[in-house]
């Protein structure tokens, strides 16, 4: 009698399972995937949010995070937030300023000497004393040029030690003149940045980039100082030129226009001015002197023509 009850459910679930469709089994499935998939991606904006809030209230002043609501958001989960920093982990700093120049480093400009051509050339002085012995030298490096070739004048000076008398003495030969005191840059290399930038119009910066290319790195800021030390060397020569243009009897006088920038800016001042380049040649021997003056009248030339007797000629 049981048997049978149990033969009869057994008949009765399989007849069921026999009408359920396979099909609705299949949806069920992806429908509760996509309820998981969706539910996921809420809980990870969720966790976004906080963290978010947490770098809001904890989070330093530099890292807290403003929210631009006119600005597109994505939604990507980012670190973790930043702890909150312990004031008494911090450490007091102080600094104390000086006064002390400091130092130019030259060392670029020595590492790239060491690559160039050498050049030595010694000095002795007029008389050595019989029986003095050399006891040491002296070498003074300067950086020299000649058209396509960049060296290194290394100049010798040998020292030594006499007794005459029965006082012992040392005797060398003079250093050797720099056209800048303390500079390593020779007459010739000099001459070579003026010429280029005055007489071939050429800026400095590309000077620097040729000098490179034959393997000679100078900074930027060397090139400039190199240049406005020459001309103040050069200055003096001026009044010379001027004098010897003056001496003549017959000179070209003619200015050209430029505009200059004024040194302090206001409000009331314009921050360009128009200015004049006057210049006074002496035609016969080709001698050109420029003067700046900032307008055209009588009062800016009659300071340089005044002792000036002989003939004018201008425009031509």
């Amino acid at each position: 009698m049981h048997y049978g009850r149990y033969f009869r459910g057994i008949i009765y679930c399989m007849e069921i399972s026999s009408t359920i469709n396979i099909q609705s089994l299949q949806n069920l499935y992806e429908k509760e995937k996509n309820e998981k998939e969706e539910l996921r991606t809420e809980v990870m904006k969720l966790q976004l949010q906080l963290h978010k809030l947490t770098q809001i209230v904890f989070g330093s002043k530099s890292e807290r995070f403003v929210v631009n609501t006119g600005q597109l958001r994505l939604d990507i989960q980012t670190e973790e937030a930043a702890p909150a920093c312990k004031i008494a982990d911090t450490k007091k700093v102080q600094y104390i300023k000086t006064d002390m120049p400091k130092k130019r480093d030259l060392s670029e400009l020595s590492v790239y000497m060491q690559y160039l051509d050498r050049v030595e050339e010694t000095r002795e002085p007029e008389t050595v004393p019989e029986g003095a012995i050399k006891i040491g030298e002296e070498k003074h490096e300067s950086i020299e040029t000649t058209p396509g070739r960049t060296f290194v004048r290394v100049v010798v000076i040998p020292k030594y030690k006499f007794v005459s008398d029965g006082k012992t003495g040392i005797i060398s030969a003079a250093a050797p003149e720099r056209p800048l005191a303390k500079c390593m840059a020779g007459s010739s290399l000099l001459a070579q940045i003026l010429v280029g930038k005055f007489c071939d119009h050429l800026p400095l910066h590309r000077q620097m980039k040729r000098f490179e290319r034959n393997g000679v790195s100078i900074p930027y800021n060397t090139f400039i100082d190199w240049t406005g030390k020459s001309i103040e060397l050069l200055s003096v020569m001026g009044q010379a030129l001027l004098k010897e243009i003056i001496e003549s009897s017959y000179i070209h006088v003619d200015e050209t226009g430029l505009k200059v920038l004024l040194g302090k800016e206001s409000t009331k001042e314009k921050k360009i001015h128009g200015g004049y380049l006057w210049c006074y040649k002496n035609s016969i021997k080709n001698l050109v002197y420029f003067n700046y003056q900032a307008g055209l009248g009588e009062k800016h030339t009659i300071g340089i023509l005044k002792k000036f007797t002989g003939v004018i000629q201008t425009d031509g």
